[in-house]
């Protein structure tokens, strides 16, 4: 497979892969998910978007991935979850292991989503949700994807919130997955995933995150806007 150029997206669960997925085709970005093994389909035309199970594994392919020489760009999109710091300092030791330098891994996340280039090394893109500035997960980042002005949105999460927190089933971390799930239960057709929420257009594809996200997904694949 030498004369492949591939370009790999690592997420942590299925919903990550199917909200980014159809977030990059409403932003036409090619791209694709396996049906089989990976190795059978390659299409270095695309980007090839890889579920893991939870950030450990991310973690755990990255560091093997990072090492290929047939890459485009190897981006990875995980949840801060509650610290931020501890997140990206986990990335950053992965990379500063494999011969990156410190002058080419910044200290902190940039904001509009970190790509690493340097020399001889494949092209690195790291992505921490929400916006790389904040604690957080994918919810989160759905969130920002819902108008300000939607009522339902407001309504759902004036709903939890009068939950009293002893009566809350989920943890407090979970919140933003409350509000999400409770504002799509009330939708045209309620319960429908995330993934598919983006087909059906419940979220604004084209709000600064969107956008910001693609823009990331952009440089770091190499494929024009």
């Amino acid at each position: 497979m030498s004369d492949l150029r591939r370009r790999v997206l690592l997420v942590e669960g299925r919903d990550d892969q199917h909200i980014l997925k159809n977030l990059f085709v409403q932003h036409k970005i090619p791209c694709y998910i396996p049906v089989g093994d990976e190795s059978d389909e390659y299409d270095q035309e695309k980007v090839l978007i890889l579920a893991r199970e939870g950030v450990d594994a991310v973690l755990e392919d990255f560091a093997v991935r990072v090492k290929e020489s047939d890459l485009v760009g190897l981006g990875v999109i995980v949840d801060a979850d509650t610290d931020l710091g501890s997140r990206w300092t986990a990335w950053r030791d992965v990379l500063i292991r494999n011969g990156y330098s410190d002058a080419h891994v910044p200290a902190v996340p940039d904001p509009n989503g970190t790509v690493v280039e340097q020399r001889d090394k494949a092209t690195v893109g790291i992505w921490i949700m929400p916006d790389n500035t904040v604690a957080g997960m994918l919810e989160d980042f759905a969130a920002f994807l819902i108008p300000d002005s939607d009522i339902l949105w407001r309504r759902a999460k004036a709903c939890v919130d009068q939950i009293p927190l002893a009566e809350r089933g989920f943890a407090a971390v979970h919140l933003s997955k409350a509000y999400i799930h409770t504002w799509l239960a009330w939708q045209a057709i309620p319960g429908t995933p995330l993934g598919q929420a983006i087909t059906r257009k419940y979220f604004d594809t084209k709000a600064s995150s969107a956008q910001d996200l693609m823009n990331w997904a952009h440089r770091l694949f190499t494929v024009a806007p």
